[in-house]
C-alpha cells in the first residue's frame, strides 16, 4: 500500500481477502470500506494503553507486531528501536 486512504483500502481488501472474510479493525473511519466490500467488521475497542494488549482478539496481533520489531531490530541495528519501533 503506498497510501493510507479509502482507495488503497478498498483495493488491498479486494486483492487481499477471502470473500465474507471478517475483519477485526481499532474503528478508524476508512475502514468501513471493508465493510462496503461486503466484509464484517468487528470493532476492537481497546482504549490503549496496557488494557489494548489484553483486548479479546488482539492478543494474537500484539505478538505478531511484537515478533517483527524484534527481528527488525535484530536484522538492523542501525534503526533506533526506541524511537521508531512504536510506530
Amino acid at each position: 500500500m503506498r497510501a493510507f486512504n479509502n482507495d488503497s483500502i478498498s483495493d488491498w481488501a479486494e486483492r487481499r481477502l477471502q470473500p465474507n472474510a471478517e475483519v477485526y479493525t481499532d474503528g478508524l473511519f476508512a475502514f468501513r470500506r471493508f465493510i462496503d466490500a461486503g466484509h464484517a467488521q468487528t470493532v476492537l475497542d481497546t482504549s490503549g494503553g496496557r488494557a489494548a494488549t489484553e483486548a479479546r482478539g488482539a492478543r494474537w496481533v500484539n505478538i505478531v507486531l511484537s515478533n517483527v520489531k524484534r527481528s527488525i531490530s535484530g536484522v538492523y541495528h542501525s534503526i533506533r528501536q526506541a524511537k521508531y519501533a512504536r510506530r
